[in-house]
Order: structure tokens, then C-alpha cells, then sequence
């Protein structure tokens, strides 16, 4: 059996993060402030790769910008996620053929966008 707070034990941290679910897409959506880009993972409609469509590493411009990037879960976001994600201007990216685990997605898309 696997313990409850393994993975805090791994990280020599006794902190245990507070999740809550009190969002729902919709009114994340609405709330965002406005940005210079929009990206959301999705492995099943996006058409190009996140390294391909991303101006995130983009160091011609001196000027401050905020660049917003969607996680989904692990199965993907649903059809009507997808509908509201490019309602709201986001572009549908993908990191690759394989599904990753939405922590290892994470790490792999901040590091694309922060090396390219």
C-alpha cells in the first residue's frame, strides 16, 4: 500500500498542499485577464506542437506580457472544454504523441516555453 503523504516525504516537505475545487472552466475563463497568448494542451485536437506555436521565448520585445497556458486532465479536456477554451482565444497545443501525467505535462511545457 502506498502511503497518503509519500510524495511530501519524497520532496522533504511537511507542507501539505491545500486542493480545492472551487473553479469551474467557465469562470476561469471569464475571469482571466487579458494576454499576448493563450496556449491550451490537448492531445486530441491540437494540430502543431507547443514548441511550434508558442512566442513565450519570444526576447525581441522589452516589453512586460502575460502568456496564459492550460492544463487539463489527464484524459484530456472534453469537447465542450475545448469549445469554450477557443471561445476564450486560446490555441490547442500538444507536447507530443503520448499522454503524460498532468504534473510531468507541466514540467515539460514551462520547460518548452521557457528554452525556446
Amino acid at each position: 500500500p502506498v502511503e497518503p503523504f509519500a510524495g511530501a516525504a519524497q520532496a522533504f516537505d511537511t507542507r501539505i498542499p491545500e486542493v480545492t475545487w472551487t473553479h469551474t472552466l467557465a469562470t476561469v475563463l471569464t475571469s482571466l485577464p487579458p494576454a499576448d497568448t493563450r496556449l491550451a494542451l490537448d492531445n486530441y485536437e491540437a494540430t502543431q506542437s507547443l514548441k511550434k506555436c508558442h512566442p513565450i521565448g519570444d526576447t525581441v520585445s522589452k516589453e512586460p506580457t502575460l502568456h496564459v497556458l492550460a492544463f487539463g486532465p489527464e484524459r484530456g479536456w472534453g469537447l465542450a472544454d475545448r469549445e469554450a477554451l477557443r471561445a476564450a482565444g486560446f490555441t490547442l497545443a500538444h507536447l507530443g504523441q503520448r499522454v503524460l501525467r498532468v504534473e510531468t505535462a507541466v514540467i515539460a511545457a514551462l520547460a518548452i516555453t521557457a528554452n525556446s
